[in-house]
């Protein structure tokens, strides 16, 4: 497996898996013409502005998980803001199903970590996740996130939780436990 940093001509890989993992881990918590519909036109615009050329990559650190079949199986994205209260925003981890349960989610969170700035690894880190969603908040917890706020949005509303790490280094450490070296 080779993680690296993500290339403008990752942009339909990333699309693609992006929405299957949504559409399978979603289908019990939104709606279905939403994620039929609308999700992926959202999914090709927020895509296509991460990666275009000259994008806000000061802002931005995304990665992929690519297989030895040069395929990508795994991505992860953090918003960069180190002086924002929640510290940065981990915006996106997505595995391929088929490629779950074998540490390409840890492994990533941990060469994501490895790459920001020192600046940023000494903020918090946040992220977002459905309540409803409870093999990611699972993930979250073992790896020593906490639950630091809940509330409700979209139409119709869903739960959401917000989980905090005291910095992204801690969250390093925790996902890297027990990994052997890549």
């Amino acid at each position: 497996m080779l993680y690296r940093n993500a290339r403008a001509s990752d942009l339909e890989p990333i699309i693609a898996l992006h929405v299957e993992e949504q559409w399978r881990a979603y289908a019990h918590i939104l709606p279905a013409g939403y994620l039929r519909e609308e999700m992926p036109a959202q999914k090709r615009v927020l895509w296509s502005a991460r990666l275009a050329p000259g994008a806000d990559r000061e802002r931005l650190s995304i990665l992929v998980a690519e297989s030895d079949a040069r395929q990508v199986v795994g991505f992860i994205c953090f918003v960069l803001e180190p002086n924002d209260a929640w510290g940065s925003y981990l915006h996106n981890l997505y595995v391929a199903s088929s490629h779950q349960r074998q540490g390409i989610a840890r492994r990533l969170l941990v060469e994501g970590v490895s790459g920001l700035g020192s600046d940023v690894r000494a903020a918090p880190v946040h992220l977002l996740v459905y309540r409803a969603n409870e093999p990611a908040r699972a993930l979250y917890e073992r790896l020593g996130g906490a639950p630091v706020e809940r509330f409700m949005r979209g139409d119709p509303p869903v739960e959401l939780f917000r989980y905090q790490w005291a910095s992204a280094d801690v969250l390093r450490q925790r996902a890297g436990a027990g990994l052997s070296p890549p």
